[in-house]
C-alpha cells in the first residue's frame, strides 16, 4: 500500500504535468488567451480534485452501509467513474463557459475534450508512475 506522501506526491506532479500539457496544448491550438485558459484549467484541476474526494468519501459510506466494506466490484468501479465524470461536467461546464466567454455548448465540448485527453493521461501516468515509484516488493506480494 502506498504511503499518504507517496500519494500526495502522485496527485500533486498528476494535476501540475496534466496542467503543463493542457495548457501547452491551448497555447498551441486555440486562439484563446492562455491566461484565461490557464486560470480555467487550474479551477477545474482544484474542482476535479474536491469532487473526486467527496465522491470517494460519499461512495466508500454508501458501499459500507449497503455491503458492509469497501470492496467494489467492476461494475461499481465503473458507476464511480461515471458519477465522477457527470459531476465533473455539470461543475466545470458553467466555469468555461464564465471564464472563456463562449456559448455553454463550446464549454461542453471543451470540456469533453479536456475529458477524453485526462482518461488517457491517467492510464499512461498511473502507468510511468508504478514504473518510476515501485510498490516496495513486500506490498507487491500482500497485493
Amino acid at each position: 500500500m502506498r504511503t499518504f506522501w507517496d500519494r500526495t506526491r502522485y496527485a500533486v506532479s498528476f494535476e501540475l504535468i496534466g496542467l503543463g500539457i493542457i495548457m501547452t496544448a491551448a497555447w498551441l491550438f486555440t486562439d484563446m488567451p492562455v491566461s484565461s485558459f490557464g486560470i480555467t484549467a487550474i479551477i477545474m484541476s482544484l474542482l476535479a480534485t474536491f469532487w473526486n474526494a467527496l465522491l470517494s468519501y460519499g461512495f466508500d459510506r454508501y458501499l459500507t452501509k449497503q455491503q458492509g466494506h469497501t470492496n467494489k466490484t467492476a461494475m461499481q468501479r465503473v458507476c464511480y467513474a461515471l458519477g465522477f465524470e457527470a459531476g465533473l461536467i455539470i461543475i466545470t461546464v458553467p466555469i468555461i463557459a464564465l471564464v472563456l466567454e463562449v456559448t455553454w455548448l463550446q464549454a461542453f465540448l471543451i470540456d469533453l475534450g479536456i475529458i477524453t485527453f485526462f482518461l488517457f493521461y491517467a492510464y499512461g501516468f498511473s502507468w510511468a508512475y508504478d514504473r518510476i515509484f515501485p510498490l516496495p516488493a513486500a506490498a507487491n506480494n500482500a497485493a
